[in-house]
């Protein structure tokens, strides 16, 4: 037999619970049930982390060598897609500014893997050419794109993986600074340009003659 427990609301809007003996024994069941999981999953996330902190070294070195298998089966299918790929020649990094260089011939994007629908870009500058290079064209003539593929194929190719083009070449590199996008700061009276003009002056205090 069902028991009106209580009535909420008026008219159309009331509603009623009907409560029974058996339903009653459920819902106190459940709770103690609830309750009883809670405590063996407390239980259980402390034997983890008593043996996590007890071998901590083992499972450090596990982590690290599985993060390493990571990023070499990564390169090794990086490698496999990619169009066109060359081993790069890297060099010791530049005692003077005069030593510094990077050589790309007919390189693309590392995110384009087809010759047909990515224009390659071959560049040279350092040592006996200019080590100050100035990209100018219209909006969407791909600046941008040329400048993130010569950082990104510096990276690749510092680290140990093929690089898509047909020949690369370079001097290691310390740091590589980048200033794209444009944005403002309203709330410090900051407009784009003076934005801009500060993190450029940033990368012109911290940046080396080894760097890109």
């Amino acid at each position: 037999d069902y028991v009106l427990e209580n009535s909420k609301g008026k008219g159309k809007n009331a509603v009623n619970r009907y409560t029974s003996s058996n339903t009653k024994d459920f819902l106190k069941r459940i709770q103690e049930l609830e309750e009883k999981k809670k405590h063996v999953l407390e239980d259980f996330g402390r034997k983890i982390f008593e043996k996590f902190s007890t071998n901590y070294i083992q499972y450090k070195k596990l982590v690290n060598l599985t993060a390493k298998l990571d990023v070499l089966a990564s390169l090794a299918q990086f490698s496999c897609n990619i169009a066109v790929c060359c081993v790069p020649k890297i060099f010791k990094m530049a005692k003077t500014p005069g030593e510094c260089f990077i050589k790309l011939k007919n390189s693309v994007h590392p995110l384009m893997n087809s010759m047909e629908t990515f224009i390659p870009n071959t560049i040279d500058f350092g040592q006996s050419n200019p080590n100050f290079v100035l990209f100018e064209g219209p909006n969407m003539g791909g600046k941008s794109t040329l400048m993130r593929q010569i950082a990104l194929l510096s990276v690749l190719a510092q680290i140990g993986s093929l690089v898509p083009c047909e020949e690369m070449s370079m001097t290691l590199v310390d740091r590589i600074f980048t200033r794209l996008g444009a944005s403002d700061n309203i709330m410090q009276n900051q407009s784009t340009f003076l934005v801009e003009l500060h993190e450029t002056a940033l990368i012109l205090k911290h940046c080396t003659f080894s760097s890109l």
